[in-house]
């Protein structure tokens, strides 16, 4: 899914990724330069102390999820990867097995970024993409 903008509106911008897990990752939140965030799964587990914190032109381009098919959880891995080819892991101790037919890699569109991921039951079904700024390509 990509976003589409009316005439003089800004993309915003990812500025940081914040996890909780348990013994499944229980939520994923993505804030953004507006002051605005998105979030999925629910309100369990600890805040990972590794916040993704993106830098000044950075994007998420890339992320790799391995499922855990759960009615609350959202997964048992996220890896992000960034335009400036930094990785950020977020795994679980006990559930991520690093099995390629659990895992799902989504990459952004030619000149695009990931903004959002669309995840239901623990299962990635795709991502929410935009036009990367000019300073980001």
């Amino acid at each position: 899914m990509t976003v589409k903008f009316l005439e003089g509106e800004k993309p915003y911008r990812v500025r940081k990724i914040e996890v909780k897990r348990s013994n499944a990752i229980d939520s994923v939140k993505i804030s953004y330069d507006d002051e605005t965030f998105w979030s999925v799964g629910h309100d369990g587990g600890k805040a990972d102390p590794r916040v993704a914190v993106m830098a000044e032109g950075e994007s998420i381009v890339e992320v790799t999820h391995e499922a855990f098919y759960q009615k609350h959880a959202v997964g048992s891995g996220f890896e992000f990867v960034t335009n400036f080819g930094r990785r950020f892991i977020f795994e679980t101790r006990d559930l991520t097995t690093k099995l390629a037919q659990e895992r799902v890699t989504v990459k952004a569109e030619e000149g695009h970024e990931i903004v959002g991921l669309r995840i239901n039951r623990g299962m990635l079904l795709g991502t929410t993409q935009q036009e990367m700024s000019e300073g980001s390509k």
